[in-house]
């Protein structure tokens, strides 16, 4: 499937997953940025850039479903065909702690396929050095990696995907980038729960490769 058609199916189905969700593993007090979503925002640079691209410290994640993604990926078979399976499980759900809108949503799922760097496709997505591919823009970050879990002769590739839908007052160019520093992060976290052997991702901040911003 082509990349742009890719992306725009797993935003399109992200309103449908999300308000079918059950009651999640986050809970409905405030948390800051380092306490939400399996703390994978410990770090203090992550939890900045967490705090930078959502324009508060203080969240809510009621419907954050941690415990059903590492599930869902743990039987990941390679064949996600299904609305909800293209759409993946709902890692983290953030809202605003003093108000109803949701700020920016975390989805993993099994991938059949990488989507990679085209000339078509950077001319809207920045690529970054993380994964087996990595993509950007400054609304929506995606990060494929590839996984072995302990005790399976399989490996399987893994998608991560961030969507933000709040307005911030940063340049595109930063967006995009410290979305793909908070996503990794969320990678790094789920590949060290699964027990993945050769995800690859960066363990620095990402660079931008390719793309939009890349050079800028």
């Amino acid at each position: 499937m082509h990349t742009l058609k890719k992306v725009a199916a797993v935003t399109a189905v992200i309103a449908v997953a999300t308000t079918g969700c059950d009651s999640g593993d986050g809970g409905d007090a405030a948390a800051n940025s380092k306490e939400v979503c399996g703390h994978f925002a410990r770090d203090a640079d992550v939890a900045t850039a967490l705090s930078r691209i959502s324009g508060t410290d203080r969240f809510s994640e009621s419907r954050s479903q941690r415990k059903r993604t590492l599930a869902d990926l743990r039987a990941a078979d390679g064949k996600s065909d299904s609305a909800e399976e293209l759409q993946g499980s709902p890692l983290c759900v953030l809202k605003s702690a003093d108000g109803d809108n949701r700020i920016l949503s975390i989805y993993f799922r099994d991938a059949a396929t990488v989507t990679e760097a085209t000339a078509e496709n950077k001319k809207t997505f920045t690529f970054y050095n993380t994964g087996q591919s990595a993509m950007a823009t400054d609304r929506l970050a995606s990060i494929y990696f590839g996984c072995r879990m302990p005790d399976s002769s399989k490996r399987v590739i893994i998608n991560g995907t961030l969507e933000r839908e709040n307005a911030v007052d940063i340049s595109g160019k930063e967006a995009a980038g410290q979305q793909m520093f908070v996503l990794n992060a969320a990678a790094h976290q789920v590949a060290k729960d699964l027990g993945c052997d050769g995800a690859g991702l960066s363990e620095k901040p990402p660079t931008a490769v390719s793309g939009v911003y890349a050079g800028k």
